[in-house]
C-alpha cells in the first residue's frame, strides 16, 4: 500500500480492492476525527495492467466509480491492460524538482 499526498490531493495505491477499502475506511475515520470531508464524487479508481474488477469500493458509504483515465496533479494515467502515463510541462518540472531534492538527501 502506498499513500501520495500533495496539498489537498490524495492518491492511494493498493495491490487489492480489499486493501484499498481498508485504506479508504482509515481515511473516512481520519476525516471524521479532524472534520475533513473526502468527496466520493471527485474520487476515481483505476486498475493498472488488467481490466477493472467488478468490485464495489466505498468512501463515506458511497461507491467510487471505476475509470479508464485519471488525472493526478499533472499526470494523466490510462489504466487497463494498456497502462500509460502522460506528462504535461508542469509535471516535468515537478518530477525534476522531486528528483533533485531526492538526490540531495
Amino acid at each position: 500500500m502506498l499513500l501520495l499526498l500533495y496539498a489537498d490531493d490524495v492518491c492511494l495505491l493498493s495491490r487489492s480492492c480489499f486493501a484499498l477499502q481498508k485504506m479508504l475506511d482509515i481515511c473516512s475515520r481520519y476525516g471524521v476525527k479532524w472534520d475533513i470531508l473526502f468527496n466520493p464524487a471527485k474520487s476515481h479508481m483505476v486498475t493498472f495492467g488488467s481490466n477493472n474488477p467488478e468490485v464495489a469500493v466505498q468512501l463515506n458509504n458511497k461507491t467510487i466509480g471505476w475509470s479508464l483515465n485519471v488525472k493526478y496533479l499533472s499526470l494523466y494515467l490510462t489504466g487497463g491492460a494498456n497502462f500509460r502515463i502522460y506528462l504535461n510541462a508542469d509535471a516535468s518540472i515537478i518530477l525534476n524538482q522531486w528528483y533533485v531534492n531526492r538526490s540531495m538527501n
